[in-house]
């Protein structure tokens, strides 16, 4: 089947692909989340996390999904 192995191949490089900027900011951005949540004892809602990450950084316009 080669249709199966070129396909095989094309997950491989993919999956090894490096990550885009946009990727890595969103995973830090991620990461500044869930502390912020943690250290409010797992009771912040978005809008109180959100304004906890803008404390912390100056470029959260990235977390707009957050709510």
């Amino acid at each position: 089947m080669p249709g199966a192995a070129s396909s095989a191949l094309g997950v491989y490089q993919w999956v090894q692909k490096p990550m885009s900027d946009r990727a890595v900011e969103d995973e830090r951005l991620l990461a500044l989340i869930r502390d912020s949540y943690t250290a409010s004892g797992k009771v912040y809602g978005s809008p109180r996390v959100l304004e906890t990450c803008a404390r912390r950084e100056n470029n959260v316009a990235n977390i707009g999904w957050l709510g």
